[in-house]
């Protein structure tokens, strides 16, 4: 289960991620926030072989995302 502390803080840390390069939030910036705050989610991810430094990589190629989606 989720603890909802750690789902605040992720999303803080997502939208200090997206302010801090001046866009808007995204699911990107919350995928990036989980590799700063210890949570399931990123150990999970880490198991599966994905990283902060490939996810930054495949995010770059990625389409924009469309508006209303966080």
């Amino acid at each position: 289960m989720v603890e909802s502390s750690d789902f605040a803080q992720v999303m803080t840390e997502a939208l200090d991620i997206a302010q801090t390069v001046n866009q808007r939030l995204t699911t990107a910036h919350a995928l990036l926030a989980m590799f700063t705050v210890e949570n399931r989610a990123a150990m999970l991810l880490t198991e599966k072989g994905v990283t902060e430094d490939t996810l930054l990589e495949l995010l770059t190629q990625a389409p924009s995302e469309p508006e209303g989606i966080v």
